[in-house]
């Protein structure tokens, strides 16, 4: 799937789909404190869109990172 397809249809660009996708994941903010955070950076939006966003876009990027890290460790091995 490439990266447009996986963001068709959402009303938002997917840098602030992602950053949003990324503050949850990474810090131990909650949706409203994320949607605060927005709000500020000049991205009006609700929490309960972030809340969407977490749940469609989270396992995307957990198994991209897992790939990555395999692969990673993989040229690793090869390399030593």
């Amino acid at each position: 799937m490439s990266p447009h397809e996986r963001f068709k249809g959402c009303h938002f660009p997917s840098c602030d789909v992602l950053q949003a996708v990324y503050y949850y994941l990474r810090f131990a903010l909650n949706y409203r404190d994320i949607e605060e955070i927005l709000l500020d950076l000049n991205v009006p939006v609700d929490h309960a869109t972030i809340q969407r966003w977490v749940v469609t876009y989270s396992a995307i990027l957990a198994g991209q990172s897992h790939i990555k890290i395999q692969q990673n460790q993989y040229n690793r091995m090869i390399s030593n």
